[in-house]
């Protein structure tokens, strides 16, 4: 007990007045304790002796922690909280105070634990909280924090204090929904496909069975399908699931179409999420169809760079050729086709535009052929597609221009041997169609059978044989020399248009008709039935001894004279070819003819004789002596005292 005051004083006027002194216990925290307060004169003539009261202190006291907290909140994005903390009454020893939470994931605790000594045990100390942060949705998730005391052993005042606060940890999670994909959404007609992942922002509460589900279907099933219609995100699979996307084929030209990935809004017991909206995808599905065109000729489908329309040069219009054209894919409009002869002279196309359809998506043209009344073979042209692009469905729009080949025969013969041919104004020329000599000629395009003609084959020297049983095709079996024969044939209209007549002249064999020497140096050889040509004739002359191995002794030796030319072949009886030669030796003589640029026979293209190659044996005589003798033949005619070996 501590006097307030210490000492009290009388004098002879109050020395019988009453003095109040206060009695103050010690702020200590302790059970009841006994004291006494000794009254004792310290001074003056009054003689008394001690006075002792003893006292019974009732204790009061009862250990408390003083908390002085001003916000009781945290959050799950790191806010913190914070209070001050400290003994009301001093302690007898040090207290240890350890701070703790009902749940460790809504918040931590710095520090974690306080000390108080009996001389700082009222000054306060910071406890500072903090919000943890969660992935669930539970919105403002409550929490205490408790205080607990504890002393050493002998001390017990605080011993098992406690004292809790409530906090809340505000939620920083919301209901949503993430949508993952690749950024090219396109799918395709052949089978392309893509996949999207849909993830939830937070776990649905209150429970973790609680599950979260939706509806998914495309826009246009004609272009797609998915693999699943409804989704559902349990804690199973991790609140997430997937959904692919696949395109669809169609045999329809229809371009790229969009189409939309569609989402129902989410079902859930879970009210953040239930409602939740889900956002749409749109999708791009690849057209696989190209604008591609066929054409069927024949009963059959032709590569567009196969196609070979014919038609022939007759004058009632009855030759014609047919092909349809035939759109690789279905179009979803019109698509309109300009078609055109690129040579109208030659023949004409119906119809001039053609239009195909999703319904129909092929049709058939005819090309007429026309009657030019020119003999001019086989002319080639083209009938030309152009697609317009003004009024044709836009996905065929840059569709190329298509030039089907075509060609216009005048109706007549096509020869087909392998002798020398030159065609002079329409007429066949054949060179060295001796006796026996064989021509295949072939009526083309013609309507069977055939009839064929000779005319200006009095003699009966040529023969038709191996005759087809339509007649298309016959040998001409040559029978005579150094002719001009009229071949005609007609098909079975026998009308004048359906009759091709050519002229053909046949080269007979030419031979040596003389042979001269006309100084002892020189050789003159003559032949006869030569035709005519408007080339001067030029000649290689070789030498061998033995007739076999055959040395140029000269070359290019022009004829001593030229053959005029004629307007149509005919022969001449006598062409000298002049040769140097000393005639000191005995041998055989080739003579080989040549064109303008030195290539030698038969490789010549101005009708100079193809085989114009003769070998000659001839027997040295006297230098004075110009005769010929002993010329060696296969047995052919000749002229100057000797023949010619036929090389």
């Amino acid at each position: 007990l501590v006097p307030n005051p210490a000492m009290v004083t009388f004098n002879s006027d109050d020395f019988d007045s009453i003095q109040n002194v206060l009695l103050t216990s010690s702020n200590l925290v302790n059970a009841n304790e006994v004291d006494t307060v000794t009254a004792s004169v310290t001074s003056g003539a009054y003689a008394a002796a001690d006075e002792t009261i003893t006292f019974t202190i009732i204790d009061g006291d009862t250990a408390q922690f003083n908390v002085v907290a001003e916000d009781l909140q945290t959050s799950e994005d790191g806010d913190t909280a914070t209070f001050n903390l400290s003994l009301v009454f001093e302690p007898t020893s040090e207290v240890t105070v350890t701070i703790s939470t009902s749940d460790s994931n809504e918040v931590t605790i710095s520090p974690s634990t306080l000390t108080f000594t009996t001389s700082d045990y009222a000054t306060e100390q910071i406890v500072t909280l903090t919000g943890v942060d969660d992935d669930d949705l539970d919105g403002l998730a409550g929490y205490t924090i408790t205080m607990t005391g504890s002393q050493p052993s002998g001390s017990s005042e605080y011993a098992g204090v406690a004292s809790t606060t409530s906090y809340t940890n505000v939620d920083n999670d919301t209901a949503s929904i993430q949508l993952i994909y690749d950024s090219n959404l396109n799918t395709a007609e052949w089978g392309n496909s893509r996949t999207v992942r849909l993830v939830l922002g937070t776990p649905p509460m209150p429970t973790t069975s609680t599950t979260v589900s939706v509806n998914v279907s495309v826009s246009d099933n004609l272009e797609a399908s998915i693999d699943s219609s409804i989704l559902s995100f349990s804690n199973s699979n991790g609140y997430e699931n997937t959904v692919t996307v696949t395109g669809l084929d169609d045999s329809v030209k229809d371009g790229h179409k969009n189409f939309d990935l569609i989402f129902d809004s989410l079902v859930s017991i879970d009210d953040d999420y239930d409602g939740l909206p889900v956002p749409d995808l749109t999708f791009l599905n690849i057209d696989d169809e190209t604008s591609g065109l066929i054409v069927i000729e024949n009963g059959a489908e032709q590569s567009l760079n196969d196609v070979s329309l014919f038609v022939q040069e007759i004058s009632d219009g009855s030759s014609t050729d047919t092909f349809q054209i035939q759109l690789i894919t279905t179009p979803i409009g019109n698509v309109v086709f300009n078609i055109s002869s690129s040579d109208a002279t030659e023949g004409t196309v119906t119809p001039s535009q053609v239009i195909l359809t999703s319904t129909s998506a092929s049709s058939t043209i005819t090309l007429t052929g026309l009657d030019d009344e020119i003999v001019d073979g086989t002319e080639v042209f083209s009938v030309d597609l152009d697609i317009d692009g003004t009024t044709s469905d836009p996905n065929f729009f840059g569709f190329p221009q298509i030039n089907l080949e075509a060609s216009n025969e005048s109706f007549g013969l096509e020869i087909t041997d392998e002798s020398n041919l030159n065609v002079e104004g329409g007429e066949y020329l054949f060179d060295l169609l001796t006796q026996g000599n064989t021509l295949t000629l072939n009526a083309e395009k013609g309507l069977a059978p055939f009839t064929w003609a000779i005319v200006g084959d009095d003699n009966n020297n040529l023969s038709f044989t191996n005759v087809t049983s339509d007649n298309s095709q016959i040998n001409l079996v040559i029978g005579s020399i150094t002719d001009s024969y009229t071949i005609s044939v007609t098909d079975s209209r026998e009308s004048s248009d359906n009759t091709a007549s050519y002229l053909m002249y046949v080269q007979g064999s030419p031979f040596i008709s003389s042979i001269n020497r006309p100084t002892p140096t020189t050789l003159e050889l003559f032949f006869s039935d030569v035709l005519e040509t408007s080339t001067s004739r030029f000649y290689n002359v070789y030498f061998s001894e033995d007739g076999s191995n055959f040395t140029k002794i000269n070359s290019s030796v022009l004829t001593s004279e030229t053959v005029a030319a004629s307007s149509k072949p005919s022969t001449i009886d006598s062409l000298k070819v002049t040769v140097d030669y000393d005639g000191s030796v005995a041998g055989y003589f080739s003579i080989v003819a040549v064109d303008s640029s030195g290539n030698e026979a038969p490789a010549i293209s101005d009708s100079i004789l193809a085989d114009e190659s003769i070998n000659i044996k001839y027997e040295v005589q006297a230098a004075d002596d110009t005769s010929v003798n002993d010329v060696f033949s296969d047995g052919s005619s000749g002229g100057g005292g000797g023949g010619c070996l036929l090389k």
